[in-house]
């Protein structure tokens, strides 16, 4: 089918005002980024073997898994009323399973249920002082008390045990190692950022201060916004920092963005 018809200007100019965003491409700009991280470092961090030691001896609980106890404990105000919960938890018909005959007792014989009574599973600075001496002395799948307490009468019951991990250095020392690497890198960056700023306060290039501390420096052209390229195709090499193009999109043309941590 051959159609002659030409539309004229006004509804050309009519369906561009309409749909005008279906002709528009958004505002890309060409950009370099420059970046240094911890890691671009490390290689460079020697650390002495006497640093290592002393982090390991000073810092144990780092390098530790302390021991656990599932406790399950009650205060009761009447002297009676504890003593006969351990009575008939321990001369229960169900010799087998002593959790389930003290929280069925305390059920029974008082107004709490077992969440009320499990603390779970529990280390020894979890809680005070007082009762984690005694807890944490406390015989497995026995039961303890009544002790008496400034809040009555305590009874509980230590139903499972997860033992203290003690990790040796040697296990530790890479670790470790790596740790003290990563600290003296972010001092560094600190140190090599203020550098930076003084090589462009001096007048140098960008480029130039980047080399000077021996920063990465990638270049990009005609990126939008989104990340779109002229094209509409993703930019894959654009780094995951936050914020990176609404720095580039916020930043006025040859001017150098402020220092992103």
């Amino acid at each position: 089918f051959k159609n002659d018809a030409m539309p004229r200007n006004s509804e050309i100019q009519n369906k561009l005002n309409m749909d005008k965003e279906l002709y528009m491409k958004p505002e890309s700009r060409s950009f370099t980024l420059i970046s240094l991280k911890p890691d671009d470092l490390l290689m460079d961090m020697n650390i002495n073997e006497e640093d290592i030691i002393k982090e390991y001896n000073n810092y144990p609980e780092k390098y530790n898994i302390p021991e656990k106890r599932e406790v399950f404990l009650i205060n009761l105000q009447d002297e009676q009323i504890a003593y006969n919960i351990v009575y008939k938890t321990n001369n229960s018909n169900n010799s087998s399973d002593l959790k389930e005959n003290f929280i069925k007792t305390i059920i029974n014989d008082t107004e709490q249920d077992s969440d009320s009574i499990s603390l779970g599973l529990i280390e020894y600075n979890d809680l005070p002082l007082e009762v984690s001496d005694s807890v944490f002395k406390a015989e497995l799948n026995k039961l303890i008390g009544p002790e008496k307490t400034p809040f009555g009468w305590r009874v509980f019951l230590i139903n499972k045990i997860e033992a203290e991990i003690i990790t040796k250095y040697e296990d530790a020392k890479d670790q470790i190692e790596k740790e003290l690497k990563v600290n003296l890198a972010l001092e560094k960056m600190y140190d090599l950022g203020n550098a930076f700023y003084d090589e462009i306060a001096a007048g140098n290039q960008i480029q130039e201060a980047a080399l000077s501390i021996n920063a990465n420096i990638i270049e990009f052209n005609h990126t939008d916004v989104n990340g779109m390229d002229l094209n509409g195709n993703i930019v894959n090499d654009l780094p995951p920092y936050p914020n990176v193009l609404k720095t580039v999109f916020s930043t006025n043309i040859n001017n150098t963005s402020e220092l992103t941590s």
